[in-house]
């Protein structure tokens, strides 16, 4: 196992873990609670890790979270292919009619 991404917080780490998977790539989180001990231990010891299972797959992991990470500004739309309604940039679905974004 190699870690691959240091989160600022535990959802962050599960939407990386979730793309992951989705892309085919085991993971898992590590210190998944340590978030609770804040002050106690230095910060960089209490943020959730995503570790990949296999070595082989780091650097395929770390291409798709530098993706995820890419700055898109906030107000970034796009339009479905299927039905031509305007969704956000970072849904991965139409909001209306469910059609996925490539």
């Amino acid at each position: 196992m190699q870690r691959v991404f240091i989160a600022p917080d535990l959802p962050r780490a599960q939407l990386v873990v979730d793309r992951l998977a989705q892309m085919g790539l085991a993971s898992r989180i590590l210190n998944e609670f340590a978030g609770a001990l804040g002050g106690e231990i230095p910060v960089q010891f209490a943020c959730p890790e995503v570790w990949v299972e296999q070595d082989g797959d780091v650097v395929a992991a770390r291409q798709v979270i530098e993706a995820m990470e890419a700055v898109v500004p906030s107000d970034a739309v796009r339009a479905c292919p299927s039905c031509g309604e305007e969704s956000p940039y970072e849904f991965e679905t139409c909001w209306k009619c469910e059609a996925e974004f490539e």
